[in-house]
């Protein structure tokens, strides 16, 4: 009889299990998906450089953390570039229930005659807004209009994760017509954007809110999605934060010629080396073995996909001039 416990207790813990990898799953798939683009860090722990600020009282730094107490009216901490398709994380502490602040994206000044960095004087940013606060975080608001979206999805347990007193992470995605949000890595909504205001960059700022309750916030970072741009390190006008390349990257070539960079392939089969040449025009091919001799050489004119032989195990470099570049690529054929 007690065999047949232990049996039945095993099976029930296996199937609980099972269910738990399948929530677990479930939650991990509508985790963001981390873009090319690095992390930059837009806080830098002393002051705020590069940021505008509007309403009274200002914000302040203490031991490295932003501070806010709120004020009379809000106020808001403005990031001085337009952003659009981006993934913003901030790390924030509410130091009671009452404490009340924000995140705004793709907003604009009340005054829509006015700019950033501080919308002219205009204390008001108005726009889609990520509620940070005991009873609403995780939430999506308009400030200056209605609820964009209140309820609904997984706010409620994603709002669960909140504890105040405690560090709460808030991700928050925008790509294209569509925001998503997680507090704690934990998926809160998404939303999709029909206003057309709302699809366009927009500003980026932190909100504070009446009443006079502190709110800390530990870092401010933000990484880019959907920037055009050149993605290979070594060339010369390398975009750190381009997630999609162009085809624009300058490379310096072994000639010392700063050219485009070469799109062209190879591959080993067997006992040849395969190259493509993908653009028109003339190219030479040569391949050297370990001691600088010329093994076998083709030339001709581009696009075309050839081979040279590889006449025995070794060591060899195959070079190919094409589109003003020279190229080298090591082969190890053994």
């Amino acid at each position: 009889m007690s065999e047949h416990n232990d049996k039945k207790q095993a099976i029930g813990m296996l199937r609980l299990g099972m269910a738990a990898l399948f929530l677990a799953g479930a939650v991990q798939a509508q985790n963001p998906a981390i873009p090319v683009g690095p992390w930059k860090e837009l806080f830098n722990k002393k002051d705020f450089t590069g940021w505008g600020q509007q309403g009274n009282p200002p914000w302040s730094v203490a031991n490295g953390l932003i501070q806010t107490k709120g004020g009379s009216t809000k106020t808001f901490l403005i990031w001085p570039e337009a952003v659009k398709d981006a993934e913003i994380e901030v790390k924030y502490k509410l130091s009671t229930t009452n404490a009340n602040s924000g995140i705004q994206v793709r907003s604009h000044c009340l005054d829509k005659t006015k700019s950033l960095p501080t919308c002219g004087g205009t204390y008001q940013v108005c726009g889609p807004q990520l509620d940070v606060a005991d009873a609403y975080s995780g939430r999506l608001f308009e400030e200056c209009a209605a609820f964009l979206q209140f309820d609904g999805q997984n706010i409620d347990n994603c709002r669960r994760t909140l504890k105040v007193g405690e560090w709460t992470t808030a991700t928050t995605r925008m790509n294209g017509p569509k925001i998503q949000v997680w507090l704690n890595n934990v998926f809160c909504l998404e939303y999709t954007f029909t206003n057309s205001e709302h699809l366009e960059g927009g500003i980026f700022a932190l909100q504070s809110h009446p009443p006079f309750d502190l709110i800390e916030w530990e870092y401010v970072k933000m990484r880019k999605l959907n920037v055009k741009g050149c993605t290979n390190p070594k060339a010369q006008n390398y975009n750190a934060e381009a997630t999609i390349d162009d085809g624009s990257c300058q490379v310096t070539t072994l000639l010392g010629a700063a050219a485009k960079e070469w799109k062209g392939t190879f591959s080993v089969t067997g006992s040849s080396v395969t190259y493509g040449i993908p653009e028109a025009g003339a190219y030479r091919a040569r391949l050297l073995d370990v001691n600088g001799t010329v093994a076998a050489k083709a030339s001709g004119y581009g696009p075309i996909e050839a081979a040279l032989p590889l006449p025995r195990a070794g060591i060899y470099f195959l070079e190919i001039d094409a589109g003003g570049l020279h190229t080298r690529h090591r082969i190890d054929h053994f």
